[in-house]
């Protein structure tokens, strides 16, 4: 009995790099020559490799934006760490040498440090803050964005048409509406 793991291996091996030539843009024929194969293998290969593309397109948008969402949460919970960290106090070590006299020989060496508040990284802050912002664009929850166009005539005033022009843009039956010319009441 053939060893069916061992084949499925060099199968799928092959078909990824016949995938590869073909999107490279080598024939069916050139590929089958490649691997020693037929061109019918190549075709029915690429029939199988079809396939999977098509499957693999066929995505679960929910996983997919709860795998954004988890990196968004991974993200920010690193800017806070970063944030809590470069407000930490600084430490300054520094070396100071006694000297005899003139010379250049050491007598003593002192150890110094200076500890100085930081105020923290507003970059971690600005990346916390994107990351709000993503999360609330995927959910939706920012109000839609009206957009608001203004028209204006020719000298910058509005524009100015007549009833048979309004009429004639719009083709409006004047039976099936009641039109009121502007300025004046209905009634």
């Amino acid at each position: 009995m053939a060893d069916t793991s061992r084949s499925n291996t060099g199968k799928l091996e092959r078909q990824q790099r016949v995938a590869k030539m073909y999107l490279q843009g080598h024939t069916q024929a050139q590929i089958g020559a490649a691997f020693s194969v037929s061109q019918q293998t190549i075709s029915k290969d690429l029939v199988e490799i079809r396939e999977g593309w098509k499957k693999s397109a066929i995505v679960d948008f929910d996983e997919m934006r709860n795998q954004q969402l988890a990196k968004i949460d991974a993200l920010e919970l690193e800017y806070w760490d970063s944030w809590r960290a470069s407000k930490t106090e600084s430490i300054k070590q520094s070396k100071i040498e006694e000297r005899i006299g003139t010379t250049e020989i050491v007598a003593k060496t002192k150890l110094a440090q200076e500890s100085q508040e930081r105020d923290g990284n507003p970059a971690f802050l600005a990346g916390v803050q994107w990351c709000i912002e993503r999360r609330i664009k995927l959910f939706g929850l920012d109000e839609p964005e009206t957009i608001r166009a203004l028209l204006s005539g020719p000298d910058g005033g509005p524009i100015r048409t007549s009833i048979e022009e309004f009429e004639t843009i719009l083709k409006l039956d004047e039976e099936d509406y009641d039109l009121v010319e502007p300025g004046h009441d209905q009634g």
